[in-house]
């Protein structure tokens, strides 16, 4: 079989590579994303985290309020800061950490859906788009025990020598109100069930992030199509 493009001086362009690895850079929708788990050729998406938190226009009226970059996880008629229509603040929150029914759950499918996005997802374990959970931490991008201890650990997890710097970094942390970002995982030990884990900047992840704190931020997560991938730069 004669090869016309060679004969003719040409060179055959590679196959783009549908090959992921964590702290891959992808820019979709004007908005840059890292990949948080290494996806091969045989699997269809990528899961991407936001690079950084969502802006306070991004947020829209799920902002804590003017010129934040936060919001609390969630609100209800008896748990509530005094905003968001509420003239004074409510702490009754037993029951609330459930990312299910969350405000922030509807902040990131509202972000989402406003940009577009939607179609070119895939629905994973039930989410099209959701937040960074504690075992993916773990799992893949290199947290774990930072010190040797026999007792009570959790104090000692954190990033290690193996963790991308973008996790806990340069995602908007120290402005704004941004002190951490949310994860959608509860803390399961709560008997109240009124914390979740976030991770803060630094590199700590902590469980008492009550539902209504004020200073965590949202990091949306999305299972991106790899049809959907734009030409990369």
């Amino acid at each position: 079989t004669i090869n016309y493009q060679q004969d003719m001086g040409q060179v055959t362009p590679p196959a783009p590579s549908y090959d992921y690895s964590v702290g891959d850079t992808i820019t979709y929708k004007d908005t840059t994303w890292k990949v948080i788990k290494n996806s091969t050729s045989s699997e269809n998406y990528v899961t991407l985290m936001k690079t950084t938190v969502l802006t306070n226009a991004e947020l829209g009226t799920y902002a804590y309020g003017s010129g934040y970059d936060t919001m609390e996880f969630t609100w209800t008629a008896t748990c509530h800061n005094d905003n968001h229509g509420y003239s004074e603040a409510q702490h009754n929150c037993d029951n609330t950490n459930s990312y299910a029914t969350s405000k922030v759950k509807e902040a990131v499918e509202a972000y989402a859906t406003s940009k577009g996005m939607m179609s070119d997802l895939s629905e994973i374990d039930g989410y099209k788009v959701r937040l960074l959970k504690y075992n993916e931490l773990e799992d893949n991008l290199g947290y774990g025990n930072t010190q040797t201890c026999t007792v009570s650990c959790y104090n000692e997890f954190g990033k290690t020598e193996n963790t991308p710097a973008f996790v806990y970094s340069s995602f908007g942390e120290n402005q704004n109100n941004v002190h951490g970002y949310w994860t959608m995982t509860p803390y399961a030990d709560d008997s109240s069930a009124t914390n979740v884990w976030f991770v803060s900047s630094g590199g700590s992840v902590n469980y008492y992030g009550d539902v209504n704190d004020n200073t965590l931020g949202v990091r949306p997560v999305i299972n991106l199509l790899k049809s959907a991938i734009p030409p990369q730069s």
